[in-house]
């Protein structure tokens, strides 16, 4: 009778251990996220653009001022992440940048840097818009401002089709051209602002950490 006694102490002790041991709380660690860097950049070989009968080349001082807003991946099952300005900002702002401002060639503008989950994604896309272009080549201190207008039907959600992956741990640094002056167009007294774009490259970084 002792002995069973014993016996049963002894399993009352073991079996919640083993429960333990064996159950799956549903808590396990999450996959490090993955970083993604977009940078957008003036085209290094689009530098003409023809007004009139004229034909005018970039040069210092020249200014086209471009926004961006509301960046988003999606991942190849359609969820998407949300990107934004940098790690720290999580409000949906819209950033305006020169696209022809130069320092050693035209600058690079990291318009996103986020994290996200590590997986396989095959669309980006963000809003981006135009209204001025001032040109100074030929012309006196001031140079000659071009207003521009998206035509009616331009959507300015611009969607790029393209696979790559995101590692956890690991940054993902995407480079978009802008053709700045092929973006732009005259349409009788107006200058219309059509962006045509490139990626230019998609290259892992290594880790973020």
């Amino acid at each position: 009778m002792k002995r069973l006694r014993k016996y049963l102490e002894l399993l009352v002790c073991v079996v919640p251990i083993m429960v333990i041991v064996s159950c799956n709380t549903g808590l396990e660690p999450s996959p490090e996220p993955a970083l993604l860097r977009v940078i957008l950049q003036a085209d290094p070989a689009d530098t003409t653009i023809v007004i009139g009968d004229d034909v005018f080349f970039a040069s210092e001082g020249d200014s086209m001022s471009v926004s961006v807003s509301q960046g988003n991946v999606y991942l190849v099952d359609s969820s998407f992440a949300t990107l934004h300005k940098d790690t720290i900002q999580y409000l949906d702002r819209t950033y305006t940048y020169n696209l022809l401002r130069r320092d050693n060639g035209f600058m690079e503008y990291p318009i996103f840097e986020s994290y996200v989950p590590p997986g396989d994604y095959n669309r980006l896309e963000f809003i981006l818009k135009a209204d001025y272009v001032l040109l100074t080549y030929g012309f006196a201190i001031g140079g000659i401002g071009v207003p521009m207008e998206s035509p009616p039907e331009e959507n300015e959600l611009r969607t790029f089709h393209f696979d790559f992956t995101m590692k956890a741990g690991e940054v993902t640094e995407i480079l978009i051209y802008l053709m700045p002056f092929e973006s732009v167009d005259r349409y009788q007294d107006i200058f219309r602002f059509t962006p045509v774009f490139e990626i230019a490259n998609v290259e892992n970084k290594g880790t973020y950490q």
